[in-house]
């Protein structure tokens, strides 16, 4: 069997096994495809390359040219060219440090341009436009507060904020981008906002991550980014509708200390790790989602909502979690829990 006819055969190429890995780093659905086919099949000609991913002599030779550029293939001279694939972890991080560096060079480029408008906003002697900013539309208020929190260096306190898992985009969590590039990110949320579908498999990945979680009714939502940078979102029955951002030193100071009070007033939220805390057959197995939101003070259809299960098998479980711990009060169960378990394993970073 020819080396084409084995392409053939695992399904018109690599094209099933496309999951877009790449994208981050600039590389298109097709330009990956091609990359996986000569992965699995290096040596090919153009024309090889062509049948075998079912793409036109055309876009195969551009696809080609473009995977050239970007040092993802070479190019084998002879009578007939052969395209070979460089290795991924050589090809992959050439295209990652490339990236960093452009990165780096915006983020120099915004620094330019922001002392540019402060500078002039100085010559002017208005000070209101450097410093307060009104953003509308729920879209451009949801993108500042992501804008914002990418572009934080030290820490970002969040009060009244949602529980949000995964962008519609499918972006990382800024959370975890922050936390993953070593920002200190602290969550204060209402207890309405535990009631929102995966808020509790939210908050959960986040503390894993090493953020932390509070509880509270925060007199305010707001988001604190550095010190330097607060936002104050206003959400309406529909969802976000506007934000307000300011830079304006005196006020940050009020609002953080406006923040830090509620932080410091507020209930942490502490998870139980992975390891069995109790039993695995027994059935309060999953107290490790159970325990937070019942210390949290949610109500019985917030966390029925959050396990998927009805208020009535809750109750059942909150009773055999009572007998375990020896508890004869729902209020005495949730003391003992605290002790035992989350001091234990799910202690606040």
């Amino acid at each position: 069997m020819s080396v084409l006819e084995t392409v053939s055969e695992r399904g018109g190429g690599a094209e099933a096994q496309v999951t877009c890995m790449l994208a981050g780093v600039g590389v298109s659905a097709t330009q990956e495809r091609l990359y996986v086919l000569l992965l699995d099949h290096p040596g090919l000609t153009q024309p090889a390359i062509s049948r075998a991913s079912g793409m036109s002599l055309g876009a195969a030779e551009q696809t080609i040219a473009d995977l050239l550029a970007m040092g993802l293939l070479t190019e084998e001279p002879g009578p007939v060219l052969r395209y070979w694939p460089v290795a991924p972890d050589v090809a992959i991080e050439a295209l990652v440090a490339q990236q960093q560096e452009e990165l780096a060079r915006a983020r120099v480029a915004a620094s330019v341009l922001r002392e540019r408008v402060r500078q002039a906003a100085a010559q002017r002697h208005d000070d209101h436009i450097n410093t307060v900013e009104t953003v509308r539309g729920g879209a451009a208020a949801a993108q500042r507060l992501w804008q914002s929190q990418v572009a934080a260096e030290r820490d970002v306190l969040a009060i009244g904020m949602p529980a949000a898992g995964r962008p519609a985009d499918d972006r990382e969590p800024v959370a975890l981008s922050c936390l993953r590039r070593g920002v200190r990110y602290r969550a204060l949320y209402s207890r309405a906002a535990l009631a929102d579908p995966g808020a509790a498999h939210a908050i959960r990945a986040c503390v894993a991550a090493g953020g932390q979680a509070r509880v509270a009714e925060p007199p305010v939502q707001l988001l604190l980014v550095d010190g330097r940078v607060a936002v104050l979102p206003q959400y309406l029955d529909h969802g976000l509708s506007s934000a307000v951002v300011t830079r304006s030193a005196p006020v940050v100071a009020a609002l953080s200390a406006l923040a830090e009070v509620a932080w410091a007033q507020a209930a942490p939220m502490a998870f139980i790790s992975d390891g069995p805390a109790i039993p695995a057959n027994s059935a309060s197995a999953d107290v490790a989602h159970l325990v937070p939101l019942l210390a949290a003070g949610c109500k019985d259809e917030t966390i029925a909502r959050q396990l998927g299960v009805s208020t009535r098998t809750l109750d059942r479980r909150v009773r055999v979690l009572m007998d375990e711990l020896g508890a004869v009060t729902r209020f005495q169960a949730g003391w003992l829990a605290a002790g035992r378990y989350v001091e234990a394993s799910g202690r606040e970073r």
